[in-house]
């Protein structure tokens, strides 16, 4: 498929070192200021997962240990809004369309004003605010981008047909939209897809499904039920964890625990997250 280029044209200008503030302590969402990008996260729900969706066969008696510890299992339902001075980009949707309507109204934003979705993979947490009860688009003047690879494993979902030709399939790893750039995280799904967004000496990465809880960070060769490729799945996630420990990135998971942004540290034994709020 041609390769997708926009014309919108968005100015970056961001500080040389990042500032993180104003980080609302509203459970319900995190507001984090980096550069002149506002990232708010959305947070629809926050939960625990249950033991039984991890799955390690080779050490079942460890797993049971990680699984004991406290906060192991603590995960959310997030998506992030990114404010530029140009355009307001939402990177997923969750799950309820009302919550995340009510969201975007705690910080006095209407779905009208959304100018993109970056999409990372199509399961139901992830699209499941894009339309509404009456399968009307929630969002009717956003552009939506999916990867050509994920489009192609779910071409009879109903949001084709709703949102039309609103909807850009991309086969590029080059630059969607000025400033963020897709990359192949392939295992989850057969399409995920992270977005890049990249400042003055750092980077914010909206990685989807990397992982689903803590217990991922500390031993990465867990997988999960949800993951349709657990080999690939747990190569990608040890790569981009490397990967995002070494260069700071800082990283926002739809299934990270609140404030569901922050970055990456290398331990003896494995990874930690430390949340942009500590």
């Amino acid at each position: 498929m041609t390769k997708l280029f926009l014309s919108f044209v968005f100015a970056f200008v961001f500080c040389a070192s990042p500032a993180f503030s104003e980080l609302n302590q509203n459970p319900n969402f995190a507001k984090n200021i980096i550069g002149n990008v506002t990232v708010f996260s959305l947070i629809e729900s926050a939960f625990d997962h249950p033991k039984d969706l991890f799955i390690y066969p080779e050490f079942k008696k460890n797993l049971a240990s990680y699984l004991a510890k406290p906060q192991s299992r603590k995960s959310t339902i997030t998506a992030f809004l990114a404010v530029t001075p140009d355009a307001k980009i939402l990177f997923d949707t969750g799950s309820e369309p009302k919550i995340l309507i009510r969201r975007l109204n705690e910080i006095k934003i209407e779905p009208e004003d959304i100018n993109f979705i970056c999409i990372t993979h199509m399961h139901p947490d992830h699209i499941g605010g894009l339309i509404n009860i009456n399968e009307v688009p929630v969002f009717p003047h956003a552009t939506i981008f999916i990867s050509e690879r994920e489009a192609d494993y779910n071409t009879n979902n109903k949001i084709f047909d709703i949102y039309g030709d609103k909807i850009k399939i991309f086969d590029t790893n080059e630059e969607i939209i000025k400033g963020i750039k897709p990359i192949q995280a392939y295992g989850h799904t057969s399409g995920q897809t992270m977005y890049k967004v990249t400042t003055k000496g750092r980077s914010i990465l909206f990685w989807g499904d990397i992982l689903h809880a803590p217990v991922q960070f500390t031993k990465p060769d867990i997988y999960t039920h949800y993951d349709n490729n657990p080999k690939e799945t747990v190569g990608v996630r040890k790569n981009i964890l490397k990967q995002v420990a070494n260069d700071k990135t800082i990283v926002a998971g739809a299934h990270l625990a609140y404030p569901a942004i922050g970055t990456v540290s290398k331990t003896k034994d494995g990874y930690k997250f430390i949340p942009l709020s500590k």
